[in-house]
């Protein structure tokens, strides 16, 4: 699996601490930052992320900023991308199984490494459970991009 990475500069820190450890998952590609720049903006790395994510169906998007919503919010502009914030295990182990999200946006300022290393497995290993109302739902959802 490609797992595309960013991150913005309050996201910077916990991405760097994560990357290594996240490729016993798959294929990481980090789309930066790369150096800390008070100045960047999470909307362009969102932007990186889910322009990758939008086209591989097999593909997983994991972004990182200070409280998670600015990325979930830009990420979810683009066509095909499925992108929730995740606080805890079960919100996110829902968000894939019955939502089939396909980008994890993490809260730098409230999630510690260690339980974005947990988070982000539960995102990674959990399986989109192919139900009728759960495809049925997606479906609509992709009916609304037809209006962006």
């Amino acid at each position: 699996m490609k797992i595309y990475i960013g991150a913005d500069h309050r996201g910077l820190a916990l991405k760097e601490g994560l990357k290594n450890e996240l490729s016993t998952y798959g294929e990481i590609l980090d789309v930066g930052a790369d150096a800390l720049n008070q100045k960047d903006d999470f909307v362009d790395f969102a932007k990186r992320v889910s322009l990758h994510i939008s086209g591989q169906s097999e593909a997983r998007g994991i972004l990182f900023c200070g409280t998670g919503v600015g990325m979930a919010i830009a990420a979810n502009k683009f066509p095909g991308v499925r992108a929730a914030v995740g606080h805890d295990s079960e919100e996110i182990r829902l968000a894939r199984h019955d939502d089939d999200i396909n980008v994890l946006c993490l809260s730098a300022d409230t999630t510690t490494r260690e339980s974005a290393r947990g988070l982000i497995e539960i995102f990674l290993s959990t399986h989109f459970s192919g139900e009728e109302r759960f495809l049925r739902r997606i479906a609509k959802l992709k009916e609304l991009e037809e209006y962006a």
